[in-house]
């Protein structure tokens, strides 16, 4: 895996297609883009990203299926050197509604949707019942079938 990522890999990264589709279940998907992600290689989850509400200049790179995370630009820089760290995956038990949060946090945070004390989830890398898997596995024939 590459410990160096550049802005100018970043800017590359960006303009890779998205994935967007309709899921089995009715509901649509657009986390990632057409992109493996350098540590886990499952496409669909991992892409570029702006931080727009907390640091509108924050630039990082990160896998919402294996919890790889890269800043390039921003408030985390300090705290990484720019070395990949995995995120910590929270989920709200009450709405089943998924989060992500640093490693060094100490608080969860609660859910948007209904206040609750979010909880450390497993990361649907390690974990085949995830229902991320499904998404996953769709992601998959979406993109076979193309």
């Amino acid at each position: 895996m590459n410990k160096e990522y550049t802005l100018e890999q970043w800017e590359e990264e960006m303009k890779a297609n998205p994935i967007s589709l309709k899921l089995s279940n009715g509901s649509s998907f657009a986390f990632g883009r057409n992109l493996p992600c350098p540590q886990c290689k499952t496409i669909g989850f991992y892409g570029p990203r702006k931080d727009p509400i907390d640091n509108p200049t924050r630039k990082y790179r990160a896998c919402k299926f294996c919890g790889f995370w890269q800043d390039i630009w921003g408030k985390n820089i300090e705290k990484t050197g720019g070395k990949p760290y995995q995120c910590i995956m929270v989920i709200c038990k009450n709405c089943q509604t998924y989060d992500w949060r640093a490693d060094w946090a100490f608080y969860l945070g609660s859910c948007p949707k209904c206040h609750a004390t979010m909880e450390k989830a497993q990361w649907p890398s390690k974990n085949p019942n995830h229902p991320y898997c499904k998404i996953r596995d769709e992601i998959i024939k979406f993109l076979q079938a193309q």
